[in-house]
C-alpha cells in the first residue's frame, strides 16, 4: 500500500492528532481505539512528540507518563508527509518501515492507574497486582484493537500504533467470543489471560476460565467451544515477549523497591486476592466499562 494512499485517508476528526499516521482513520473507524484515546483526552492527558529517555527505555518513563498524564508519541506521520512530498508515490509499506508509536497502550495505562487509585493498597502483593494489571489492560488494549480491523488498510494501522502481532486465528477467536459472549466477557476472558501470562503462571487453564465465570460472568455456563477458544486467548497471551515479562519486569520491581528473584516475587494468587477484596475485583469490570468496544460487524 501506497503511503500517499494512507495519508490520503486522513480526515479531520474530533480529538485527533494528524502527526500520526492513522489516528483520523482509527479515530473514525476503530471503537477500540477510540475510547481509550477519548477516555484518555478526557481525563486530561496531553500527547506530546515522544522524548529520547521514552524511546530508548519506554517502560522507565511508565512513572512520569502516568504522572504528568503526557502520553509520547512517535509523529510517523509527520515523517511520511515529508517524505512524499520529496519523492511522490515512491513509498509504500514495503520499501519504508514506518516508525511505530505506541501512544495506545501509555493511554491504557494511564487510565488503569486511575482507577486503582481509588482503592487502597499497601504490601507488595497489592503493589505487584496494580503494575502487572495495569500492563495487562494496556495488553488487552493491544489485542482487541484488532476487532475491527475489518480490511488490510485498517490492520495496516492498527499495527503501527500496537505492540501486538495477534495471529488470524487468534483474531477469529477473540470475534467467535464478541459475537456469542459480547465485549464484557470478551475483555475479562482476554485481561486475566494477560494478567496469567504477566505473572508467570502455569498458563491460563480451565480452571481459571471457571473462576472468571464465577466471579465476574455470574456463573455463566460456557459451552465446551468457548472454554477452547477461551484457553486459545491464554495461549495467544502467552505469546508476550518473554525477555520482558521476566529481565525487564524484574528490574522494573526492583526499582520500586520489591526485591528477591522474580518467580519468588509472584507466587501468589490473583485471583484470590481479588476475590477476597471487592474494591479490588470490580477494577476489571470498570476497565471493561471504559473499553464497551463495538461488536464488529
Amino acid at each position: 500500500m501506497l503511503i500517499r494512499e494512507i495519508l490520503a485517508l486522513e480526515t479531520d476528526q474530533p480529538n485527533s492528532h494528524p502527526d500520526i499516521l492513522g489516528d483520523p482513520f482509527l479515530m473514525l473507524h476503530n471503537p477500540v481505539y477510540r475510547q481509550v484515546k477519548t477516555q484518555a483526552l478526557r481525563m486530561g492527558c496531553q500527547y506530546r512528540e515522544a522524548w529520547p529517555e521514552y524511546l530508548l527505555l519506554p517502560f522507565f518513563q511508565l512513572k512520569k507518563i502516568v504522572a504528568s498524564k503526557t502520553i509520547p508519541y512517535v509523529p510517523n506521520a509527520r515523517l511520511a508527509r515529508e517524505l512524499e512530498q520529496e519523492k511522490p508515490g515512491l513509498l509504500n509499506l514495503q520499501n519504508f518501515n514506518v516508525p511505530e508509536s505506541y501512544h495506545l497502550h501509555e493511554s491504557a495505562h494511564v487510565i488503569a492507574d486511575a482507577l486503582f487509585a481509588q482503592v487502597p493498597l499497601g504490601g507488595a502483593e497489592e503493589r505487584i497486582l496494580k503494575a502487572l494489571s495495569c500492563e495487562s489492560f494496556a495488553n488487552t488494549v493491544d489485542a482487541l484493537v484488532f476487532l475491527a480491523a475489518d480490511s488490510e488498510t485498517h490492520q495496516n494501522l492498527v499495527q503501527l500504533s500496537s505492540y501486538m502481532r495477534p495471529d488470524p486465528e487468534d483474531i477469529a477467536v477473540l470475534s467467535r467470543l464478541h459475537r456469542e459472549l459480547g465485549s464484557r466477557a470478551t475483555f475479562l476472558l482476554t485481561f486475566f489471560a494477560y494478567l496469567s501470562a504477566n505473572f508467570l503462571g502455569d498458563g491460563f487453564s480451565e480452571e481459571s476460565v471457571n473462576s472468571i465465570a464465577t466471579l465476574y460472568l455470574g456463573g455463566e455456563k460456557l459451552s465446551a467451544r468457548q472454554k477452547e477458544d477461551a484457553l486459545q486467548i491464554g495461549q495467544m497471551a502467552e505469546k508476550l515477549d518473554p525477555l520482558f515479562r521476566v529481565q525487564t519486569t524484574e528490574v522494573y520491581f526492583k526499582f520500586e523497591g520489591i526485591e528477591g528473584d522474580l518467580h519468588d516475587v509472584l507466587n501468589f494468587s490473583f485471583m484470590r486476592m481479588f476475590n477476597a477484596r471487592p474494591d479490588l475485583a470490580k477494577i476489571p469490570e470498570q476497565m471493561a466499562a471504559v473499553l464497551n468496544p463495538v461488536r464488529p460487524a
